[in-house]
């Protein structure tokens, strides 16, 4: 019996399905119903439909079609039969044959594998697509006989295919396929090889896209034994043996028609697929049974699926544009179409127009709502970022299907990482970002803690990449041993070794000190680096099939601890991995290959391998096919731009299928337009339709795709608002078009998040504090006695007083731990560790002493380049160190310190005077001189004069720059002391706003003549002009902006902070200007 029920809504159709199975039980009450469909997401739906029904759902089984006619022929054979001519397998006999035979030269000369495989597998691809839709062809290959006529691409694919037959009896492998069933199912039945004990009792079928008339036939002969439900969801209600061929007489009437630009309304695409059903019910003449549903909601969206519904789609419509135009509401929004800037806006409008439809349709559940996309994989970030609010009770459930679980992908992504370490350098970032998967670091044991303790011990003995030499080699690539894994390590336990950071012993300079408590993490770095060099060398040469076939245990054995949290996701994986061995050792290909060919595959199989799942109760994001004829009261489709539609075929150049197509077979842009189509006949109150309208890179316009623009048109000119009626076209379409299309403009970049560690999330602890009135208030500057200040904290607090505030008084102290540390071997020393060098050479000259192990020390250390690039920088530097150590020696003349305690008001200060000279004080540096250096002096040189003594104090900078002060009496010394003491005090009890920007401005507009601030308007221009360059900063200096303590007291350098900045700059940085000679 083949019975088919027709309806628009699958609703109708289950219902009907619930009728049979209540009124006709099956007699076996463990046999199953079974369904036959490709979509596993609207079986889950059916199964959800059929227990609200009839109270429950149970031993109902989902097929696909090819499984289904697989496992009836398992059974008459009464034995499990391997298909080995599925894409899997024919791949890698299609990879031996081109490899062994000549006569594909092109194909035979290519040296790489993997271009080889490449081949192989598209064509494997191509055959499993003619064994399902072109059993013919197969038929009369294996017959040598052939399919097509004048087709040179077919000889030498049916010369290939005779190849694979030929294989396949080398080695006794049964030729039983698809297409062997297909063609065979007569001799079957008439052999009366199938039985109805091996049979269901009733199937029930369901219309898809991936069926096609073969399977029909099928259907048809197995009728006989079974009882055939075809449940065919159509759009039509009239006679479904409408003639297609009425559009295209139509469209010969029409080419000189207004209409042609838009009449299609893609309604052939639906015609491709009712013409397979069509021939199907006018060869075989089944039962047919029909109940169709019209929702009467008298809306823009129910009137076009209404229109599908009755057959209206009429292509002539709108020739005479004033007449028959329908009517509806301005207030009617069940249809609308947003053009955003980029994919992010896009989904922030998808995020806020949701938000409206919930908030103002009570009747509307998130579970009522699914968007959809052809290109849903490039969303899947944005999605993540805006529907996973910060604030969780403004979260929006949501669920993204086709993608691998967390924990699955997370193993995948490991492993992946494992398999390419033999391309893999082995820098620094990329090793120690292996331990940030928890899995990794709880095998090898390493806390959170002892990440951060090694990304600080990795910097500091400089490993930048290379395991060793011998890896450098394997690589092709110079050997450096001192920035080496080995090299680093061995510097680290020398360290543990020796607790000396200076001594060198056997070419090896230790680095920081390392306790026994931090000795056992040494071990676990040394392990964990042998393991990974353990891999490195394990996939570093090509191996046989057999070979690689643990290799997924060996990897869960050496990086996971298999518990029962992971245990699940390791089995799939694990599965996926020795199916794909499986079907190449099945095969029969023996020769070696590359773990780069094993990466390409297995995890382009891993992405086929998603499991669709739909997740109720939340908003579902999936792939138009995942809801094909499934309901829902919002459909909002997303990405439907014209490059969302694939247009290029990668098989395309030798598929016959494309080359020589049937009237009943439809292609990719049929199946594409008829998703579409089905997504609007599936929307129950809301159809929206959202793009990207403008390319990012250029501002060029990105039009839409065709289906949207045929959609578009058709409403357009068969529709118009009620008040509108009688007004000429232009007009009507003008505010229609504003009507139906919104565009939305992003009017500023977003901001990203900063993103926040842990020494930072301390910061945010005592942000209350900061802002805190009490903390400023008079009445706090009883809370702290000072009596003694040594000058080394009055020298810091005056260098930047809004982080000694923190640091002192709100002991807020941020070390933002800085993760980003050099991947190569140095070539030129980073601006920190060049100043570090370049005081010790100067020092080291000053005091007339040898750099010899200096350099010798540098050069261990890994900081200095490698080899003669190290000695020529090195001997830069000294050169110009020398310079400055020249100038020094001019006014150097001894050695001499002083301690003391001066008494300041009830204060007393405290500290020691180095590098006293009979001029006066001296001091050097090996860069520019800048503010910290000058008013650090200039506090040593107020004491120098406030203890008695008279001169001049001097630094001296790069390139001979010299700053000094000139001799102050000793008691205007005192007094100006007294002054900067005073600012401590209250710069410890409320931020003083002393910046390097103010002292900028100071520099700028300060006139040490007259001693006062120029009025001057190109001098203030000069002087504004400094403070923003110091504030925004440019590529080489970082701007005071960026200082996280600045950032929590001026939030903005708007007019009022700017005043407030140059106006305490002037206050307290003048007498410095004042005396300085």
């Amino acid at each position: 019996m083949f019975n088919i029920y027709e309806s628009n809504k699958i609703s109708i159709l289950i219902e009907k399905v619930c009728d049979i199975i209540q009124k006709k039980p099956l007699l076996n009450i463990f046999e199953k119903e079974i369904f036959i469909n490709d979509n596993y997401i609207l079986f889950q739906w059916i199964n959800m439909f059929i227990a609200k029904k009839i109270g429950i759902s149970a031993n109902l089984e989902l097929y696909h079609f090819n499984h289904f006619i697989w496992s009836i022929f398992e059974k008459t054979k009464n034995k499990k039969i391997k298909n080995v001519y599925k894409k899997s397998i024919l791949t890698w006999k299609i990879m031996k044959i081109i490899e062994k035979n000549n006569y594909f030269q092109n194909i035979y000369k290519i040296n790489r594998q993997i271009n080889k495989f490449n081949f192989s597998f598209l064509m494997g691809k191509l055959f499993e697509k003619y064994i399902i839709y072109r059993p013919e062809w197969i038929s009369s290959w294996e017959n040598k006989k052939k399919a097509l006529k004048n087709c040179n691409i077919e000889k030498w694919q049916k010369k290939l295919w005779i190849e694979i037959e030929n294989y396949d009896k080398q080695y006794n492998q049964l030729k039983y396929n698809l297409a062997y069933l297909i063609n065979n199912i007569n001799a079957f039945i008439n052999e009366n090889t199938i039985k109805k004990m091996n049979l269901p009792h009733r199937i029930f079928v369901i219309s898809s896209l991936s069926l096609n008339l073969a399977h029909m036939k099928i259907l048809k002969k197995m009728s006989n034994y079974i009882d055939v439900h075809f449940l065919y969801i159509t759009p039509f209600k009239k006679d479904v043996s409408f003639s297609f061929k009425k559009i295209k007489k139509n469209r010969m009437l029409e080419k000189n028609c207004l209409q042609k630009k838009f009449n299609n309304f893609s309604f052939e695409s639906w015609g491709a697929f009712e013409n397979f059903y069509i021939f199907f019910i006018q060869s075989f003449k089944p039962k047919i049974f029909n109940k169709f549903k019209i929702n009467q909601e008298n809306n823009l969206l129910n009137m076009i699926k209404k229109d599908i519904l009755m057959s209206k789609i009429n292509m002539l419509r709108g020739v005479n544009i004033n007449k028959n135009k329908r009517v509806f509401s301005k207030k009617d929004d069940s249809i609308c179409i947003s053009i955003c800037d980029n994919k992010f806006h896009e989904i922030e409008i998808l995020y806020k127009k949701l938000t409206l439809i919930l908030k103002n349709n009570p009747n509307i559940k998130p579970s009522d709502i699914v968007v959809i996309s052809f290109s849903m994989d490039s969303y899947i970030p944005s999605i993540e970022s805006i529907f996973k609010s910060s604030n969780k009770t403004k979260n929006m459930p949501f669920f993204i299907s086709n993608v691998h679980s967390k924990k699955t992908n997370l193993i995948l992504s490991i492993f992946q990482k494992i398999l390419d370490l033999k391309n893999c350098r082995f820098n620094n970032l990329e090793i120690l970002k292996l331990l940030d998967f928890e899995a990794i670091s709880k095998k090898f044991e390493i806390s959170e803690t002892e990440i951060d303790t090694l990304y600080s011990w990795i910097k500091d003995v400089n490993i930048r990449w290379g395991v060793n030499n011998k890896h450098q080699e394997d690589l092709l690539l110079p050997k450096n041993h001192q920035n080496t894994w080995l090299y680093g390590i061995e510097r680290l336990l020398l360290s543990y070794a020796l607790n000396d950071d200076k001594y060198i012993w056997d070419n090896i300079l230790p680095s920081t000190f390392i306790n026994g408590s931090k000795s056992q993490l040494v071990g676990k770095l040394v392990k964990f680096i042998n393991t990974l060099e353990k891999w490195r060398k394990k996939l570093l040469y090509p191996k046989h099939l057999k070979s690689w076939y643990n290799l997924f245990n060996d990897f869960i054995d050496d990086f996971f601890i298999y518990d029962q949290e992971t245990e699940k996701f390791i089995v799939i994986i694990r599965k996926s991995w020795k199916n794909m061995i499986n079907d190449g050792l099945l095969s029969q290909y023996k020769k070696k290959i590359s773990v780069n060919l094993i990466i390409q595959h297995f995890f382009s199989l891993m992405r086929k391998k998603i499991k669709e799942e739909f997740l109720p109760g939340v908003i579902n994001f999936c792939h138009p096919s995942s809801i094909l004829f499934m309901p829902f009261k919002v459909i909002y489709n997303v990405g439907c731009d014209q490059s969302s539609i694939p247009k290029k075929n990668e098989l395309k150049n030798f598929n016959l299928l494309e080359k020589h197509s049937l009237s009943k077979d439809f292609n990719a842009q049929d199946k594409y337009a008829y998703l579409f189509l089905q997504s609007i006949s599936c929307a129950k109150q809301y159809f929206y339709i959202s793009y990207i309208g403008k390319c990012i890179k250029n501002n060029t316009k990105i039009y839409p795709s065709i289906f949207v623009d045929q959609l578009f048109n058709y409403i357009l000119y068969n529709f118009c608002f009620k008040e509108n009626i009688k007004n000429n076209s232009e007009d009507n379409i003008k505010k229609m078009s504003n009507h139906l299309i919104k565009i939305y403009e992003a009017k500023h970049f977003y901001k990203k998040k900063l993103i926040i560690n842990n020494s930072y999330k301390n910061f945010k602890k005592y942000n209350s504090l900061i802002y805190n009135k009490t903390i400023f208030s008079e009445e706090s500057k009883n809370t702290s006695v000072l009596t003694d200040l040594n000058l080394r904290q009055l020298i810091f607090f005056w260098q930047n007083p809004i982080r000694y505030f923190f640091n002192f008084k709100l002991n807020i102290k941020m070390h933002i731990l800085k993760k980003n540390m050099s991947i190569t071997e140095p070539f030129s020393i980073n601006t920190l560790e060049k100043f570090r060098m370049n005081h010790l050479i100067l020092k080291t000259i000053i005091y007339k002493k040898s750099t010899e192990k200096l350099f010798q020390y540098y050069s261990l250390s890994g900081i200095l380049p490698y080899g003669n690039f190290g000695k020529v920088h090195w001997n830069q530097q000294k050169k110009e160190m020398e310079n400055i150590a020249k100038l020094v020696s001019k006014f150097k003349n001894s050695n001499k310190k002083e301690q003391f305690n001066l008494k300041i008001n009830k204060y007393h200060l405290i500290g020691t005077l180095k590098e006293i000279q009979k001029t006066g004080l001296l001091r050097w540096k090996p860069n520019k001189i800048n503010y910290s250096d000058r008013v650090s002096l200039w506090l040593e040189h107020l004491i120098y004069c406030a203890l008695g003594n008279v001169g001049s104090s001097i630094i001296v900078g790069y390139k001979n720059e010299v700053w000094s002060f000139s001799p102050i009496k000793p008691k205007i010394a005192c007094n100006y002391l007294s002054f900067y003491m005073s600012g401590y005090i209250k710069g410890m009890h409320k931020p003083l706003w002393l910046t390097r920007s103010g002292i900028c401005w100071l520099d700028k507009v300060y006139d040490k003549k007259n001693d006062c601030i120029v009025q001057d308007e190109s001098e203030i221009k000069k002087g504004r002009d400094a403070i923003f360059k110091t504030w925004r900063g440019d590529d080489y200096i970082k701007g005071e902006k960026e200082d996280i303590y600045i950032q929590k007291i001026i939030l903005e350098l708007n007019t009022k902070n700017i005043k407030k900045i140059c106006n305490t700059a002037e206050k307290w940085m003048i007498p410095m200007l004042r005396h300085q000679e």
